[in-house]
């Protein structure tokens, strides 16, 4: 036992069970520092022995018998003269006697003693049953004088009559009535087994000790030896074991160990790095979903979210939403509870499904809205609100809601382990499974159900296949539309990314199958490109032109106030007087409405060249001139002026300014020393020598700005002059001036 121990057969974790061979074990004790293999060896095995007389302590039989064992062992019971009696003569005279009377005899019977008793009583009543047999032959039993003929020839002619005397059995008969005997012996029922002749091992009441060690005070290990259980007969005659205290085995534990070794098996478990990876996918949807609800709500009101229409950013967003928390039930296995496993597997096409219906809806109902009111040719007037749009995607939710009811209380998915084949060891045992979502029941199962899950899932699929084809129908209709914010290039781009993440995915799915670990990685990645693509695609290009507007809108803010600012030219005219300033701003060139005063003050870009123009665009300029009070007339010649006076225009003007056609872009400017000489320098920006044929002759535009040193203003304005019409642009002026 010590070696098997060393070979790591035997100690903690085994269990060994010894036979009689091994009685008196309690008598010994082991050194533990050089005997240590054998102590840890032997604590925790059973002993298997007949069980102890001791268990047979109340039963009538047995208390009689211990009472005669006791009148033999004292010398009171003629028993014991007759056994000293038969002792061999020269025994009893070797020593006078001396050597009997030292034979100690127990003061219990131990089970040897109630077995021999047993054996010799067995072979008793096999000699009676065997001379009782032949006296019932002899007698003529069935027979009559023909047997007492034949017992009288095997006696040597007697006269046949056997009822007297002595009668001779042999081996045979002996053996034959030993073998048929059954009667009660001390312990229980003895019966012979015909075809081996012994006694039947379940008449035997047997009993198992176990074997431990305890320290002792010289510091050995005593090996004791204490019966915990006994085989007995029941009322109803069955072997029954009765448990008399509890059985320590070799570990320590009350109960025992596996009959194998312990199964090494891979359950395929997800790992932490995939956990944490997956996890943070989840977090990040969960994160820029939420962020883009807060923005839109909070821009709800600026143009680039009214055009867009909230109610389908936050249809879009709550979708991606969905769609992200499918990845925390992908993700459950053991150890969760069976039900809670179950419950995940419909958590996860419950969440795909709805995200993807709401997204896909939303999505669907703008591309529709776009090509509703941009893809008209006959230019008529046309209203869309979102009711009319949102009815297919409210049909699209609808419909798969009604589905993963239906899946849910009919044929749900159930979680299921199930061993990888071929992965077994040297006892057949699996060394590794899976554990997965799975159709309700199997192909051959008489209930016949597990179609009703498949269905289910095919038809969800044709759902929704059918409204990603839908919606990138819409998406090939709005394929040359511009929109101000680019959206429908936007939407298009998300949809064909959540379309191309889909025919990747689910290859991906059916390869990967057979490892939890890669099925939950590509799925929660498929899961995160859906969704980012889509909320970065839809709302990303939102966030870049609400700040593109808000820097226009600080630019012109700025430009505002740099135009409002007084200029340096009238912070150094000190030296004259406010009396002289206010006069000369009463009697201003500038007549008009208010509204022609202000539009003048805008007088200062685009025109390029100096351009013959037709009769109806110098038309066009003599009369913005005549607004402002500069009546000046369109030359004809080269270089030709028209003094002209405007009306109440101050002396030493300047005028300057662009004149810009399609071709050209020439800057003019004049000192003039009478308002007459400013009329005519514009004027003559608008001849044209070059001859560049009809297409120079269009005015794109016209800039022009007087500045007068006795003028209190710092602009004039600026007049903006096109073909078709005159557009007049408002801008802060300096001062403002009466009359």
């Amino acid at each position: 036992m010590a070696e098997a121990h060393r070979q790591g057969i035997a100690g903690p974790g085994y269990y060994w069970m010894f036979g009689d061979g091994v009685q008196g074990v309690s008598q010994f004790a082991y050194d533990p520092e050089t005997q240590s293999d054998l102590i840890a060896a032997s604590t925790g095995s059973a002993l298997v022995l007949t069980a102890s007389p001791s268990v047979l302590e109340g039963f009538a039989h047995y208390d009689a018998f211990v009472r005669h064992w006791d009148e033999f062992r004292t010398g009171r019971s003629p028993g014991r003269e007759y056994y000293d009696a038969k002792v061999p003569l020269e025994f009893r005279e070797a020593d006078g006697g001396q050597m009997l009377r030292d034979v100690e005899f127990s003061p219990v019977p131990f089970a040897t003693a109630l077995m021999g008793y047993d054996t010799v009583i067995a072979a008793a009543f096999a000699a009676c049953d065997a001379e009782e047999e032949k006296r019932k032959r002899q007698r003529g039993d069935g027979g009559g004088g023909s047997v007492g003929a034949a017992n009288a020839g095997d006696n040597g002619g007697g006269s046949g009559t056997t009822d007297s005397g002595p009668t001779s059995i042999n081996g045979d008969d002996f053996y034959q009535a030993f073998l048929n005997r059954t009667f009660a012996g001390l312990y229980g029922t003895v019966a012979i087994d015909p075809a081996t002749g012994t006694r039947i091992p379940q008449t035997v009441p047997y009993s198992v000790s176990n074997i431990l060690t305890a320290p002792t005070e010289d510091g050995m290990a005593k090996i004791t030896v204490t019966t915990t259980d006994v085989l007995e007969k029941s009322e109803s005659g069955e072997s029954v074991w009765r448990n008399l205290e509890a059985f320590v085995f070799s570990d320590g534990k009350t109960y025992p160990p596996p009959e194998l070794p312990p199964q090494q098996h891979d359950p395929n478990l997800i790992g932490t790095g995939a956990r944490v990876a997956a996890s943070i996918m989840c977090a990040v949807i969960l994160f820029t979903s939420l962020f883009f609800v807060y923005w839109t709500h909070k821009h709800r009101h600026r143009r680039v979210i009214k055009s867009a229409q909230p109610i389908f950013l936050y249809i879009l967003a709550a979708g991606a939403l969905l769609m992200g928390l499918a990845i925390v039930p992908l993700g459950m296995e053991e150890p969760a509870s069976q039900r809670g496993l179950d419950a995940a597997c419909m958590a996860g096409p419950w969440l795909v499904t709805v995200g993807f219906s709401l997204v896909f809806s939303a999505l669907f109902a703008k591309t529709l809205r776009i090509n509703k009111i941009l893809g008209r040719r006959d230019l008529r007037r046309v209203k869309v609100d979102a009711g009319q749009v949102m009815r297919p995607a409210a049909v699209l939710v609808c419909l798969n809601a009604v589905l993963m009811s239906l899946w849910t209380a009919i044929a749900p998915l159930r979680y299921v382990r199930t061993p990888i084949e071929g992965s077994v060891d040297e006892y057949g045992r699996s060394t590794a499974s899976v554990g997965m979502c799975t159709l309700p029941a199997d192909p051959k199962d008489s209930t016949k159900t597990w179609w009703v899950g498949l269905l289910f899932l095919c038809l969800i699929a044709v759902v929704n296949g059918g409204a990603l084809s839908a919606a990138l129908y819409q998406v090939h209709r709005a394929r040359r539309i511009q929109t101000e914010f680019s959206e429908a290039k936007f939407v298009k781009l998300s949809v064909l990314s959540i379309t191309q993440a889909w025919l990747i995915g689910v290859p991906l799915f059916f390869i990967g199958r057979d490892s939890p670990q890669g099925l939950y990685v590509v799925m929660s990645t498929i899961l995160f490109i859906m969704c980012q693509s889509m909320l970065l695609l839809i709302f990303v290009p939102k966030v870049y032109f609400l700040r593109e507007w808000k820097k226009k809108l600080r630019h012109r803010e700025e430009e505002r106030k740099r135009k409002s600012e007084t200029p340096t030219w009238m912070q150094n005219d000190s030296t004259r007087s406010d009396v002289d300033q206010t006069q000369r701003a009463s009697s201003s060139w500038i007549r008009g409405s208010d509204k022609a005063r202000e539009s003048v003050r805008n007088l200062m870009q685009k025109v390029g060249g100096s351009v013959r123009t037709s009769d109806r665009a110098r038309e066009s300029v003599r009369n913005l001139l005549q607004k402002v009070g500069l009546d000046g007339s369109m030359g004809e010649g080269n270089g030709s002026t028209r003094r002209t006076a405007g009306a109440g225009v101050p002396s030493g003007v300047t005028a300057s300014g662009t004149l810009q056609t399609p071709r050209r872009r020439v800057q003019f400017a004049a000192d003039a020393s009478s308002p007459p000489e400013a009329a005519a320098a514009v004027a003559d920006g608008f001849h044209d020598e070059s001859g560049e044929g009809p297409e120079s002759r269009r005015i794109t535009g016209l800039t022009m700005s007087t500045l007068g040193t006795d003028s209190t203003f710092a602009e004039v304005g600026e007049i903006k002059l096109e073909v078709k019409e005159v557009r007049m642009m408002r801008l802060a002026s300096t001062a403002e001036h009466p009359g």
